[in-house]
């Protein structure tokens, strides 16, 4: 299950990174192109590209945030962890055997 998960989080990275790296390459290549009017693809697919470029790379500001709102949950996750796995039956020294 474990094994899965983390080839499906790998295969879905591996995508993302493909559709940045291509919509950099498609921008790059095609920024010189002869418009063919207001219904030019090429055109269309150069705004998709670089609508993609902008979600992918994260504002500078939101990411310092999002960084610090991270922190602070896993901060809080141990925290709660560390009072619910005060009392264990280890630490208790209960007898398990018949």
């Amino acid at each position: 299950m474990q094994n899965s998960k983390k080839r499906i989080s790998a295969f879905l990275s591996v995508i993302i990174a493909a559709v940045f790296v291509l919509s950099v390459v498609f921008v790059v290549f095609e920024s010189e192109h002869h418009c063919s009017g207001e219904d030019c693809h090429i055109c269309q697919t150069l705004i998709s590209c670089l609508n993609n470029i902008n979600n992918l790379t994260p504002d500078p500001n939101v990411t310092q945030l999002s960084a610090f709102a991270v922190f602070a949950v896993v901060l809080l996750i141990g925290s709660v962890c560390v009072k619910l796995n005060s009392n264990n039956l280890v630490l208790l020294k209960v007898k398990l055997s018949e």
